[in-house]
């Protein structure tokens, strides 16, 4: 009920500034988010999945970076999970 994830964020010269762990439903509905704006090159992010309830989902991680006034984003490959609490 509370799964860890190691994730790595260099991904160029200029480092990640905010790394959100996002969760969306069957329908593809954002139901769970959990932002991080203190991002280092390697952390951990645990994830508590009883904030929803049993069922199956898609999770994916989500960057962005600030960088001479554009913001810039991307999103790791998603997986499909099934939650049962």
């Amino acid at each position: 009920d509370r799964p860890e994830f190691l994730v790595t964020t260099k991904t160029s010269s200029v480092p990640m500034q905010y790394v959100e762990f996002r969760v969306f439903d069957k329908n593809g509905n954002l139901v769970s988010r959990k932002g991080n704006e203190y991002v280092l090159d390697h952390m951990k992010m645990g994830w508590r999945s009883n904030t929803v309830p049993n069922g199956d989902y898609t999770i994916l991680f989500h960057g962005e970076i600030n960088y001479n006034g554009k913001l810039y984003s991307v999103d790791s490959p998603s997986v499909k999970i099934t939650v049962k609490n």
